[in-house]
């Protein structure tokens, strides 16, 4: 069987990354894997016996939509073409294996029905290029099986087979044990009852800016409360500046994105994820793997694993009411997040994949289901 995969993701061209790491095992399965990359500057292509990786670089999407179209049409004897997502790179995915001949696999990695993903231009012509998409895949893996519901809910036909395999978490991270305190994250850390934590991509959709405003709003009131923000992204400036503005750096610490996350998730209290969307929601699945309670907007998985009051709190997306009466809560009775730390979450229908191994091997049971 032969693979063509349709991706953004360019870390796979650093040979030590995981994303490199999981394109290696997936190619063990099958007998060749071409993974053709939307590039953001030009690249070298990669040849390896098992897989190639090619890239391909444009100055706009529109002209690497055409030149990743004319690309992938002169690869010869591919059984099946995956695209990443329903909108751009699905759409190369489908008109690729049109021209191939070749099967056409779909990955829904997020809430793509989500009032807060179709808003404005850009997202109504997401949702538009996802609706022609999903009722013509062959093939639809996707990462929750809210993701489908919620597509149901909004009339869209779901003709394939659908194959809902959650995003593979290490369990474990002993790297993360033997790194060094981080600059004056240890100093920070013992300023505060509460030390909370979030994990992210600095984008809009993440509702990080958001949260700093209500954080904001709560120290008025509570003085005992920390926030790290670990992540890196085009908001993060903004998100500086917002925080000298409102005086509020003995409460608020950036760390650039890091590949030792465990180590954060350790040594704070609990999380705070503020996105207005999420198709999975890895991070919460990481903060509960090492015992860090999870405070969470109802996206993703977060209402599969987080039992409210007991690992961590649920909020309604905009609840911005509900949010701060959580807050001024942990700051008046820390010792109620301190008694959840180490409550691993342990839904295996949504984390059940411990073995890396069984993992690759179901992507690639997935892929053989169509040829």
């Amino acid at each position: 069987m032969k693979i063509l995969l349709i991706g953004s993701d360019e870390n796979v061209f650093d040979s030590l990354s995981p994303v490199r790491h999981r394109l290696e095992k997936y190619a063990s399965q099958v007998e060749h894997i071409t993974s053709m990359i939307a590039s953001k500057k030009p690249r070298e292509e990669v040849v390896e016996e098992k897989y190639n990786i090619v890239p391909v670089y444009g100055k706009n999407r529109v002209i690497t939509f055409f030149r990743m179209l004319s690309r992938a049409k002169k690869i010869k004897d591919i059984d099946m073409v995956s695209g990443r997502d329903t909108g751009f790179l699905g759409l190369i995915g489908y008109f690729v294996a049109k021209h191939l001949g070749a099967k056409f696999h779909l990955q829904i990695h997020t809430e793509v029905s989500n009032k807060a993903y179709t808003k404005g231009l850009r997202g109504f012509v997401q949702w538009q290029i996802a609706k022609f998409l999903i009722p013509r895949a062959d093939g639809i893996r996707t990462v929750s099986r809210k993701i489908i519901t919620d597509l149901e809910k909004k009339g869209v036909k779901i003709k394939a087979k659908v194959n809902v395999l959650p995003i593979y978490v290490r369990p474990t991270d002993d790297e993360g044990e033997r790194i060094e305190d981080p600059v004056g994250f240890y100093e920070f850390r013992k300023r505060h009852d509460v030390n909370m934590l979030i994990m992210s991509r600095l984008e809009v959709e993440k509702g990080v800016m958001e949260g700093l405003e209500i954080f904001a709003d709560v120290l008025t009131k509570k003085t005992n409360l920390g926030i790290v923000v670990v992540g890196s992204g085009t908001e993060k400036n903004k998100l500086e500046k917002f925080v000298k503005e409102k005086n509020m750096s003995d409460h608020v610490m950036f760390y650039d994105w890091t590949t030792t996350p465990s180590y954060f998730y350790r040594k704070s209290d609990i999380l705070w994820l503020n996105s207005a969307f999420e198709g999975y929601g890895m991070t919460i699945i990481e903060a509960g793997l090492f015992g860090c309670p999870v405070l969470s907007t109802k996206v993703g998985v977060a209402t599969e694993v987080i039992k409210d009051g007991e690992n961590g709190y649920l909020y309604d997306v905009g609840d911005t009411k509900k949010v701060k009466e959580i807050l001024m809560n942990i700051a008046d009775n820390p010792e109620t997040v301190k008694l959840m730390k180490g409550k691993v979450i342990s839904n295996t229908n949504v984390i059940n994949y411990a073995d890396e191994n069984d993992y690759v091997s179901k992507i690639a049971e997935d892929w053989k289901t169509l040829v």
